[in-house]
């Protein structure tokens, strides 16, 4: 049915639309036609199954919208010149509609899994690298923590533990370039006011003169004036290294 040339032909015999000698021609056509008559017995079967659903009781929980649109929809089709639009193709319109939105919803949904999916496996791996970062911080080779310092970086800024665990290896790893790599890492954000604390608060608990040299020198490029106290502090220690001392007033001079 859905390949015959003469599906219009057919439509408007059913819906009235041929002149009386039009018609007068097409039933000659369906005497000698078995495959027409045969096509016309189904397409009259199939606007008897559309006039059967149209006269069954709508059901009161069914979308009102939905039947709206329908409205307009039946509404457009009869105010066209010739009824050749027909209820097939009205159904036709609308089914395609529902499959539009079905497509579009489900391009969607599948879209968000696929996010939050994503979302939750970077997660699972910033959450594992975070945990190799803090053991490879604690491994007996200096090494190894001066590489873990450095992969750290990546992940300092926003994350309070890295930063923790920066301010522990700056404050009391045994190495000396372990405690500078520690240092030149926290550098990098200097602007965050949790991070100039923790440098603040390291210069008044080191000994080691090239740490309290590095911590000086970040402090002061930075321009950060409320050092001024912890290079004070720093100045009243009787054992301090020349240089350290000459370093810590320089600063003072800078910064005030």
């Amino acid at each position: 049915m859905e390949g015959s040339t003469d599906s219009q032909l057919l439509i408007q015999f059913l819906e009235g639309g041929l002149s009386p000698a039009e018609q007068a021609k097409f039933q000659a056509r369906l005497k000698v036609e078995p495959a027409l008559e045969k096509e016309l017995q189904q397409w009259q079967d199939l606007y008897a199954e559309f006039d059967q659903q149209e006269n069954t009781p709508v059901p009161q929980r069914v979308d009102e919208g939905f039947y709206a649109f329908l409205d307009q929809v039946q509404n457009l089709s009869s105010t066209a010149p010739s009824r050749s639009v027909s209820l097939y193709w009205k159904w036709a319109g609308v089914a395609a509609g529902i499959l539009v939105l079905i497509t579009l919803v489900s391009s969607i949904y599948l879209n968000w899994t696929q996010q939050r999916q994503l979302a939750e496996m970077q997660g699972e791996i910033e959450k594992t690298q975070r945990m190799l970062i803090l053991s490879m911080l604690e491994n007996p080779s200096a090494s190894n923590r001066m590489q873990a310092v450095g992969v750290s970086l990546q992940q300092t800024q926003g994350d309070d533990e890295m930063l923790e665990a920066l301010q522990q290896v700056l404050d009391y790893d045994p190495n000396v370039n372990v405690r500078l790599k520690a240092a030149s890492a926290l550098a990098d954000f200097v602007e965050e006011p949790a991070v100039i604390g923790i440098l603040i608060a390291s210069l008044e608990k080191q000994t080691l003169p090239q740490v309290q040299i590095a911590l000086i020198d970040i402090l002061t490029a930075a321009r950060k004036k409320e050092a001024v106290n912890a290079f004070h502090k720093l100045l009243e220690q009787e054992e301090l290294m020349d240089i350290v001392r000459d370093k810590a007033a320089e600063g003072i001079g800078i910064l005030l």
